[in-house]
């Protein structure tokens, strides 16, 4: 999928399994409330409105910080689906822009008038790098 189609193929369900994961990996129980996925929902509506695919990731990671659809680890989720929907369209999260973006994440959590917009998370998620297709690698590691 290209960073120009505004489309991507996220139900809440991937989310949860997005949720889930993240929260294991750091050694935290998984905190998938009812109540929350209604939240999810209207976040995974309002990304599919997005013009272009970076924009719906931004939707996605602003809202799952912003609504605390989780019972916890909101920010670590939503740090995780920039990862993962990043990968899905061949652009890598790598660890200063995960680090900037965490500190915007935390801003969204909360409703101050200095929070981030949607708008400035699609702005760094443009700074992420395009991954090497297998075919450049090969190239590159021949000569």
């Amino acid at each position: 999928m290209s960073s120009s189609s505004p489309h991507l193929s996220v139900g809440v369900d991937d989310l949860v399994f997005i949720h889930m994961r993240a929260m294991e990996s750091s050694g935290r129980q998984p905190a998938v409330v009812d109540e929350g996925r209604p939240l999810l929902v209207a976040v995974i509506g309002t990304a599919q409105e997005a013009t272009r695919t970076l924009g719906s990731i931004a939707v996605l990671v602003h809202g799952i910080a912003r609504t605390q659809a989780f019972g916890a680890g909101n920010k670590r989720t939503a740090l995780a689906v920039a990862a993962v929907y990043l990968d899905r369209i061949g652009r890598i999260l790598d660890a200063d822009l995960a680090d900037e973006l965490a500190e915007m994440l935390i801003m969204a959590s909360v409703d101050e008038p200095n929070s981030p917009a949607v708008s400035e998370i699609e702005k760094l998620l443009r700074r992420s790098r395009r991954r090497l297709s297998d075919e450049a690698i090969a190239q590159a590691t021949r000569d």
